[in-house]
């Protein structure tokens, strides 16, 4: 990624390295300066043909390195949203006991369910098929 934005401000330092060139270039390759000889007039258009194809060529490239950037900043941000995919998912497999375990932690005593001795593995029984679906749920939408 650095040696990446090395090279974009290479090319931008080049971009603007050949504009002033290229146009005073021009203005010379159209006899307008009393100086120059009608003898170097296509020299001077070569040359601003030439300046023109590597400015050209910087653009394509400015253009090709911000698409590389915008590449690397999709694929970072697809393995973030994958991290945090993978954290959801493990919060909705852990909700069903943490669920039951709040409710049976207020501690009333008026709750009829704890009256039965069976209660204690009735209520794992239905957390752990809980825990199933949503296992279940989240295999089906491709999330493990």
């Amino acid at each position: 990624m650095q040696r990446m934005l090395e090279y974009r401000k290479d090319v931008s330092h080049l971009r603007q390295m050949i504009r002033p060139q290229r146009e005073v270039v021009h203005r010379l390759s159209r006899g307008e300066n009393k100086l120059i000889r009608q003898v170097m007039i296509p020299y001077f258009r070569d040359l601003h043909d030439n300046l023109d194809k590597i400015e050209q060529m910087a653009s394509s490239y400015n253009e090709q390195l911000l698409v590389s950037f915008d590449v690397y900043i999709n694929k970072t941000a697809y393995q973030t949203n994958e991290g945090i995919k993978i954290l959801t998912a493990l919060t909705a497999l852990t909700l069903p006991p943490v669920l039951v375990g709040s409710w049976y932690g207020m501690n009333f005593e008026g709750m009829p369910e704890l009256k039965n001795p069976h209660n204690y593995w009735i209520t794992m029984g239905l957390t752990l098929v809980a825990m199933l679906v949503v296992w279940i749920w989240l295999k089906n939408r491709r999330w493990f």
